[in-house]
């Protein structure tokens, strides 16, 4: 445990690195490509707090990918109505209305998609390696969240 103790700190100093190196390129990169870079993060950064041994790292990343590809398309169209709805100032209430439903749709698919992965993630992963799973995947958004909050503070785009 102690090891991780270590390297966190390390990660995260290479995450804020990468970010600022990302500021200053950021017409270089594509939106597409700094997904890419943020998604490999996001897999070692796993794969650590996991405590994955070498054999599991590459089918736990492929299986991974895969689960967060069917999420990313569940919540698509309800994040366009939501989209479409902060522009437009004369949204009527059957948009709104249309818009919650959505977003609750998008989230019952993500519950059906969490289990159904669950099941694919049990063949090769122990139930503790599962559980820390989803604690790092809410620690690793907290810290997104975190950063975000931090670069808004100083500098960066502010409502």
């Amino acid at each position: 445990m102690g090891k991780l103790t270590r390297i966190f700190p390390l990660l995260i100093l290479m995450l804020l690195c990468a970010i600022g190196v990302n500021a200053q390129q950021t017409e270089k990169k594509s939106r597409g490509e700094m997904r890419k870079e943020m998604a490999e993060f996001k897999m070692k950064f796993l794969a650590q707090e996991m405590e994955l041994q070498d054999n599991q790292i590459e089918q736990f990343t492929e299986v991974y990918t895969k689960m967060n590809q069917e999420k990313r398309q569940a919540f698509a169209s309800a994040m366009r109505l939501e989209r479409k709805l902060r522009s437009d100032k004369d949204a009527a209430e059957a948009d709104y209305a249309a818009a919650a439903k959505a977003m609750d749709e998008a989230k019952i698919k993500d519950h059906e998609i969490d289990r159904r992965y669950d099941d694919k993630f049990s063949k090769f992963l122990t139930a503790k390696q599962r559980f820390k799973m989803r604690e790092a995947e809410e620690k690793f958004r907290r810290k997104m969240e975190q950063m975000h909050r931090e670069r808004k503070g100083k500098g960066g785009k502010g409502k």
